[in-house]
Parts: C-alpha cells; sequence; structure tokens
C-alpha cells in the first residue's frame, strides 16, 4: 500500500486492510502494555475533583464566563495530558517488540518511497551540513 500513496500525510488515513490489520494485531498484543503504562495515569485521572473541560458550549453559562475557572480548567487538562505523554514517552521499553519490528518496517518502506531511493536523503544531509558550517 505504501508504493500506491503519492502523499505520507495519508499513509495511516482511511479504512485499508493494512490499517484495519494493524488496528486488530494492536488490540491482540498491547493490552498488557496499555494497561501496565497507563493504569496509574487514568487512576489518577479518575480520582481527579477537578473540572478539565474547556468547551464553552459544555459548561453552564455562569462557568465559561468566568475566565479564571476556565484558565483554572486548562491548566488541569495541561496537566494530565503532560503526565499522559510522560509515560508514554518513558515506556519504549515495554513496547511489544513484534510491534516495534512492524512499525520499523512501515517506516523504512515509507522513507524508500518517499525518500526516493534515498535521493533526498542525501540532499538533506548535505543541506544540514551547509548550515552546520554557517
Amino acid at each position: 500500500e505504501i508504493q500506491e500513496l503519492t502523499e505520507p500525510s495519508v499513509l495511516f488515513r482511511g479504512n485499508t486492510l493494512t490499517t484495519k490489520s494493524m488496528d486488530q494485531l494492536q488490540r491482540l498484543i498491547c493490552r498488557r502494555y496499555l494497561y501496565d503504562t497507563l493504569h496509574p495515569w487514568l487512576m489518577d485521572l479518575y480520582e481527579e475533583k477537578h473540572s478539565m473541560e474547556v468547551d464553552p458550549r459544555r459548561l453552564p453559562a455562569n462557568v465559561h464566563q468566568n475566565p479564571a475557572t476556565m484558565a483554572l480548567n486548562r491548566a488541569h487538562l495541561l496537566y494530565h495530558v503532560q503526565l499522559l505523554l510522560n509515560c508514554l514517552f518513558a515506556s519504549p521499553g515495554r513496547v511489544p517488540p513484534i510491534l516495534k519490528a512492524i512499525y520499523g518496517q512501515i517506516r523504512e518502506n515509507a522513507r524508500n518511497h518517499f525518500m526516493k531511493g534515498g535521493e533526498k536523503k542525501e540532499e538533506e544531509k548535505d543541506k544540514e551540513e551547509r548550515e552546520e558550517e554557517e
């Protein structure tokens, strides 16, 4: 499927056989990883008593018209998103090896296809070297 694409931005879009297959594979092999990685974060989130709603349409008028309350909600949301990202970025050693291998192969195939056999890669290296010299 990669060979049929003209834009890398659409690589995982659509309901292709590959996308559906990857979804199913991830459901089968990633449960333990997700539990180990996200369970502590989810428990903290569940116990959170502060609102994180930032959509004014979903808040009572007296709340969404109060800038301080909206700022506090936004701060709580950003805090928990940062905690989530910290959990994910701290967990590469727990990602199932088969998933790493598959996504590594997809990355390599996409790189080869979209970089036209490495020609652009060499151009990018030359550009980076020139920028470093400046």
